[in-house]
């Protein structure tokens, strides 16, 4: 199938904003299990980065302007305090293909920006997922039509 780049900015835009569903879209399509791999992990990582840069830029934006102190123990401090205990990186990580990628990118520069293997850790998560989501995509599409 001869894509053209206009097609695959197409893609990109909705693997960034929709993640979950662009793989299957994609096999419904007519795409190769490969093809649609490589485009919306890439995709995924060029977003992910993005809005993680965007963020940590966001962050002390806010905090250098910040008139009066931030309440630190607050109902969603808490909250989220215990999420990052209980989940920390590799939980968060593991549920970014569900939360989408702008979502995972900013929680991902506000809570583990200093912390190692940040970027590592929700690339292989949308790598995973990405793989699971087009291999659940091209199985049900064999179930149902009978080829590949």
């Amino acid at each position: 199938m001869g894509a053209t780049i206009l097609e695959y900015l197409g893609w990109f835009f909705l693997t960034v904003v929709k993640f979950l569903i662009t793989p299957s879209t994609m096999i419904g399509l007519g795409y190769s299990w490969l093809g649609t791999i490589a485009t919306v992990f890439i995709s995924a990582f060029i977003g992910f980065n993005c809005f993680f840069y965007f963020g940590e830029v966001m962050f002390n934006f806010i905090a250098k302007h910040r008139k009066k102190p931030a309440r630190r123990f607050t109902f969603m401090n808490r909250a989220i305090a215990k999420m990052r205990m209980r989940y920390g990186m590799v939980g968060i990580g593991f549920i970014a293909g569900l939360i989408s990628v702008p979502i995972a990118g900013i929680l991902a520069s506000r809570y583990f920006r200093n912390e190692r293997g940040t970027l590592t850790a929700f690339s292989l998560s949308f790598f995973f997922w990405t793989l699971i989501l087009t291999s659940l995509s091209w199985i049900i599409k064999y179930i149902f039509h009978g080829h590949i």
